[in-house]
């Protein structure tokens, strides 16, 4: 389990595995909206059903992942173990996640084009029910975005990675330190 919970710590872990996460949660209401506005409020248009999908999905799965990554990057037991991060180790937590966020939001299109597209195309050629669907093309959507934003992130990484070691090199005074002192 200790294994489990350091491999965990790693925050590009941490934080593809929270979006997941959030993004399974966050069916659960945005399925329950979907079957409420079919089921309640007798909305048969696919259109209108993708469109609210979208919002509830979309306000769903961001409160449910700074509530995540407050837990795992925030919380007094998560700032020790990531303070190996030097990247992040720092940084508020609201300024964290909301850089997470504008990452995804800069990927979200792309989700919600393969989320909603799918879902769409297999109410409406395929006669799969609205919550199936949902669950179907949000599980692809959430897969291909996650491939994306982990390249992104590991891309990221390595360029902070260099700069801090750069700027240790350097010093504070700007002077690129060599093998015999200052160069």
């Amino acid at each position: 389990m200790r294994r489990i919970i350091a491999h965990y710590d790693r925050r590009i872990v941490n934080v593809n595995v929270n979006i997941i996460v959030a993004g399974v949660l966050a069916l659960i209401p945005t399925t329950l909206t979907v079957w409420v506005v079919k089921h309640h409020f007798g909305v048969r248009s696919n259109e209108l059903i993708t469109g609210i999908t979208f919002f509830a999905d979309a306000i769903s799965d961001v409160l449910v992942y700074y509530l995540l990554h407050y837990l795992a990057n925030h919380m007094p037991r998560s700032r020790a173990a990531s303070s190996q991060d030097s990247v992040h180790a720092h940084t508020p937590f609201f300024k964290d996640a909301t850089l997470v966020q504008f990452e995804r939001m800069c990927i979200s299109p792309l989700l919600y084009v393969i989320a909603l597209g799918t879902q769409y195309s297999l109410m409406e050629w395929w006669d799969v029910g609205a919550s199936l669907a949902t669950v179907i093309g949000f599980s692809l959507g959430i897969a291909v975005s996650r491939i994306i934003h982990t390249w992104w992130m590991i891309r990221t990484e390595r360029m902070a990675a260099t700069k801090l070691t750069e700027t240790s090199k350097t010093g504070s005074s700007g002077v690129r330190h060599g093998p015999m002192g200052k160069s």
